[in-house]
């Protein structure tokens, strides 16, 4: 539906307080809307079969999803990139680059439907779930559904603070003999290290560790729709010293992909470690290197394409880090991860 003037005007305030004090923003939608954007359990990836919408096809799924968002007057709205619809073209382009499933890229198409965190505009309303997952299946809706209620802000602190995504420690490990992260703190004088309670639902405020598959994809869609508004690499490379280059940006969608690379790594990891076999009924599974044979080699060529194409070295890496972690004011350490600043 055309989102209405009132409702994006409550969700823009809501966002407000939400930076400024904390103050959850449930209270922005109706009281039907504040119980469905509550997380629950199966609000996971159903599964392999949940993958399509019938027999229809990637492209039939989202045309049909365009047809939607125009119905719902998406060319009306305007984005930071200019057309709103050119910008989720771009998105879904990056996720079939990077081998994403087709599922995947359906979702990143759609990753703004139920508008987000930095984004108060809803095209569809959260009681229309199960009509949309009619229309791009039930894996595509609910990484569609997470997109939207998962803090931004709160997410990309995380990335920026771990101290195993720096270039001088993405070969090393962290983890316990236990499978578990550490919890160190940077306060006593140990790495930071995030645990897996990294996702915030910003509409409730409650903290959720998602299954490893769920947070993957999550956190490459988010690399991709910054990636979407971010200058060409090498003009980048060029603007380098610029005060309003977008240098910082590109560092922080390689921090981003090398944590969905390095989840992907730690539940092989944990595959080799635990190996046991699946009980009868159960899915295996599906972040394997059977499941998704071009994952973990895409993630690794992306990473190390976007670096050298930047001109990315430890130096300047350290640099862009430094400046994100030592950002206090909330928009301003967003602004600077979404390249806006």
């Amino acid at each position: 539906r055309p989102p209405g003037v009132r409702s994006v005007f409550l969700g823009a305030v809501s966002r407000v307080l939400w930076y400024v004090f904390g103050v959850p923003c449930a209270w922005s939608l109706t009281l039907r809307e504040r119980e469905l954007v509550r997380w629950r359990s199966g609000d996971s990836l159903p599964g392999v079969d949940a993958d399509g919408a019938g027999d229809d096809s990637l492209d039939a799924r989202v045309a049909s999803l365009r047809r939607a968002l125009v119905d719902a007057g998406a060319s009306k709205v305007a984005h930071v990139t200019g057309s709103f619809h050119d910008h989720l073209g771009a998105v879904r382009g990056i996720l079939e680059k990077w081998a994403c499933p087709e599922w995947v890229q359906v979702a990143g198409y759609g990753h703004t439907v139920y508008g987000s965190e930095l984004f108060p505009v809803q095209l569809a309303c959260f009681t229309k779930r199960r009509e949309l997952q009619s229309t791009v299946g039930a894996n595509a809706e609910t990484l569609m559904f997470l997109y939207a209620t998962t803090s931004q802000r709160k997410l990309y602190r995380i990335v920026a603070r771990d101290t195993r995504l720096d270039t001088h420690n993405t070969h090393t490990s962290t983890s316990n003999s236990n499978g578990k992260e550490s919890d160190a703190n940077e306060d006593d004088g140990g790495e930071y290290v995030s645990k897996n309670d990294d996702f915030t639902n910003f509409y409730t405020g409650a903290l959720r560790t998602l299954p490893t598959e769920t947070r993957v994809w999550l956190l490459i869609m988010h690399a991709a729709d910054i990636m979407s508004t971010l200058k060409d690499p090498e003009t980048v490379k060029r603007e380098r010293h610029k005060k309003t280059n977008q240098f910082v940006s590109y560092v922080f969608v390689i921090r981003l992909l090398r944590r969905a690379l390095q989840a992907v790594r730690e539940e092989e990891t944990a595959e080799i470690t635990h190996g046991l076999p699946v009980p009868v009924g159960q899915k295996k599974k599906r972040l394997t290197r059977e499941n998704h044979p071009s994952l973990e080699r895409s993630l690794l060529w992306t990473i190390g394409d976007l670096a050298t194409q930047i001109g990315m070295d430890v130096a300047n890496e350290q640099s862009a880090v430094t400046v994100l972690q030592n950002t206090r004011n909330e928009l301003l350490f967003v602004a600077r991860c979404l390249g806006v600043l």
